[in-house]
């Protein structure tokens, strides 16, 4: 089974590197409202040779991206992990907001990362013109068979997938500590209710091969009753479809349940894997770069890398609902001061010569 493999990817993406895969996106965007992205990757030994079916990125390789294939491996710091690079996609777009509708990805899980939403405003004013930037990545439509809201409020869904804080201002480290882990305990329960839920569904079909009307009709009825009584601790095994047919076997007395999993766990691991496919979207990292006209003046990531501004993008932020990337720039309209300047000395020596 997988379970050790999704534990890995959906809980300790984070400490367990070699599970995650990190892309870095530059984003430039000209005066004239157009833009110049790149996205970094590591790409196997068969791509680097030209083999397109090994495409690293998670989107589709069309004719609109310039595939620049390096010499070395070089290394790349994301958050403080050092991750390898050895290919670039790049392409232009009149707008910024192109990208969405230019950028496929090659697989529908990909979409929420793929192809977020993005606009840029420009606003004339006398001094300077100033231009907004938004990126919204939408919330995950598939969030799996248990509701999140039954574990998590909306507060806490923002506290503790995007680091929005804003209900909780005012507490200090120790009291944020003690709200951060009953939080975890809150998304640990969710965790392993979900993947009993959804193991229990994929059983389920099987039980009613052998079933000759002795157990399907019950099966509701015991469901929620076998889960309290399992009740998992942190040391124990994830929720799989074996451990459902082990909890069966003992409620019911019987060996039968185990026995069907022996018979057919390559086709039930193989429906399993299929249906907890969407969380290797979790295992994805996006460093997201952007570099605006003239001088940046506000932005919501307190992170940069020299003229950059930083966000990081990833699943579990998509969790929480939409997860929004701002900024706000400012150009100088050159013209715009000689011209003032030039009229105030005019009507200086206007002033004058009156005088």
């Amino acid at each position: 089974m997988k379970t050790n493999k999704l534990l890995s990817i959906l809980l300790l993406a984070v400490s367990m590197v070699s599970c995650t895969t990190y892309y870095q996106v530059k984003t430039r965007i000209h005066p004239d409202g157009s833009a110049h992205r790149e996205v970094y990757a590591f790409a196997d030994s068969a791509f680097m040779a030209g083999d397109p079916m090994k495409n690293p990125f998670m989107f589709s390789l069309d004719s609109g991206w310039v595939v620049t294939r390096f010499d070395s491996v070089r290394t790349h710091n994301y958050f403080g992990e050092e991750g390898k690079i050895n290919v670039c996609a790049g392409r232009e777009e009149p707008s910024v907001s192109m990208f969405a509708e230019q950028v496929h990805p090659k697989d529908p899980i990909y979409r929420p990362l793929v192809t977020p939403q993005e606009t840029l405003t420009k606003h004339f004013r006398w001094f300077y013109t100033y231009y907004t930037y938004t990126g919204i990545y939408p919330e995950l439509a598939d969030k799996g068979p248990v509701p999140l809201k039954n574990y998590l409020n909306e507060s806490e869904q923002k506290l503790w997938f995007q680091g929005d804080d804003t209900a909780y201002r005012g507490m200090n480290g120790l009291e944020m500590k003690e709200l951060l882990d009953r939080l975890e305990k809150k998304f640990y329960d969710w965790y392993n209710r979900s993947l009993y839920e959804l193991s229990f569904e994929v059983v389920r079909p099987f039980i009613a091969e052998i079933d000759r009307g002795k157990y399907m009709s019950r099966l509701d009825e015991v469901k929620d009753s076998l889960y309290l009584g399992y009740q998992p601790k942190d040391d124990d095994p994830d929720p799989d479809p074996e451990l459902i047919c082990q909890l069966l076997d003992t409620h019911y007395h019987t060996d039968c349940f185990s026995l069907l999993y022996k018979e057919k766990q390559q086709e039930v691991d193989k429906r399993f894997d299929e249906e907890t496919r969407p969380i290797e979207l979790f295992g994805a990292v996006i460093q997201y770069e952007l570099k605006m006209p003239g001088q940046m003046i506000s932005a919501n990531t307190t992170f940069r890398d020299r003229e950059y501004l930083v966000w990081k993008v990833d699943a579990y932020r998509l969790l929480a609902g939409e997860y929004s990337l701002t900024a706000r720039s400012r150009v100088p309209n050159v013209w715009a001061f000689i011209l003032t300047g030039v009229l105030i000395l005019l009507g200086i020596g206007f002033w004058i010569k009156k005088r």
